[in-house]
């Protein structure tokens, strides 16, 4: 067994504006027993010269001699690791100061758990735009997983014994959406798990990979999906995929067909013969119902009672029976449609 309880592993690729910033965040963890991974990924800026101008006997220092770009570096970084857990940490971020000590102490508490994220704030400047909760358990982050991305990767640490046992690396084909994928194989082998507290801080700037290459990370994104979903036993398009995303997010078209479109498509879900690998029976079961009651109700000012039939004229509807209050409710709400 590793002697070194954590490894910390952060790849730098022209990241003089931030990096000072992120690398203060770590050694100034409440944690403190950690190696720090530091891989130059062959900047040209003043990178290197930040890198080594700390003495922190923690911190081993790697330089590519070429641009290997983020994937490779990032498997070059598993296989360096001698940590119990590798915890990742991005050049121009900042994690909170107890953010190592309680993802840590999660999964020691746990052992089934392989994955473990946080919440996390997204910054411009000084200024938090945006919090981002994510869900605690595995089956929330899995079912989350099906329609968008629900571990935030700066934030993840992996239990090292799960990546080497499994041969879990990220995938080179799957660039700008990498940790998705990586995420999707995981899940399938050991549990995943949010700390639910703000522990990290990701940086919004013009150089994200989100904003420079949108259209390759949303390609990539859609391949993640539909491998989720084949793993399940069934054959999702791109339209499916786009039309569970509008569902989950109440994002509705007004339409009687597109009442029938969802019931088609939950009604496959339905019947999906592996969802186990993700799920217990109940909880599946229940977020269908749940998508399907609330589909319906909410479009009854648009479609009226149809509405309500729509609701009885599936299968799923048997899964959340409603009591009379709520049937009056339901009818009521789709008589008084304008």
């Amino acid at each position: 067994m590793s002697k070194i309880p954590v490894t910390v592993l952060m790849p730098v690729y022209n990241a003089e504006p931030f990096l000072r910033e992120a690398i203060d965040s770590i050694l100034k963890q409440t944690f403190t027993d950690f190696e720090f991974i530091i891989i130059n990924d062959g900047s040209t800026d003043r990178s290197e010269e930040i890198i080594k101008s700390y003495t922190d006997s923690r911190i081993r220092y790697y330089k590519n001699e070429h641009n290997l770009k983020l994937i490779a570096t990032l498997n070059k970084g598993f296989d360096l690791a001698n940590g119990k857990y590798i915890a990742r940490m991005d050049a121009d971020d900042i994690s909170l100061p107890t953010r190592l000590q309680l993802q840590y102490e999660l999964m020691e508490r746990d052992e089934a758990v392989g994955l473990c994220g946080t919440w996390f704030d997204t910054f411009n400047t000084d200024t938090v735009v945006s919090t981002s909760r994510y869900g605690p358990d595995h089956s929330t982050i899995c079912f989350k997983h099906l329609y968008q991305i629900h571990l935030s990767h700066g934030t993840c640490m992996f239990r090292t014994s799960v990546l080497k046992q499994h041969a879990l690396y990220f995938n080179p084909d799957f660039s700008h959406a990498e940790d998705y994928e990586l995420w999707s194989r995981i899940s399938m082998v050991t549990k995943l798990a949010n700390v639910q507290q703000v522990l990290y801080k990701v940086r919004q700037h013009e150089n994200e990979v989100s904003h420079k290459y949108s259209d390759v990370q949303r390609k990539n994104s859609y391949r993640v999906k539909t491998k989720l979903f084949s793993v399940m036993g069934i054959s999702v398009s791109h339209e499916e995929l786009d039309l569970f995303r509008e569902i989950a997010y109440q994002n509705y078209e007004h339409s009687d067909q597109y009442l029938l479109q969802t019931k088609a498509l939950l009604e496959k879900l339905l019947v999906a013969k592996n969802y186990d690998m993700f799920f217990s029976k109940p909880f599946y079961e229940n977020k269908l119902a749940d998508f399907w009651l609330n589909v319906n109700y909410n479009m009854t000012a648009h479609v009226g009672v149809n509405a309500y039939n729509h609701y009885h004229a599936s299968p799923i509807s048997v899964l959340r029976p409603l009591g009379l209050p709520a049937k009056a409710k339901f009818i009521l709400k789709g008589l008084l449609k304008k």
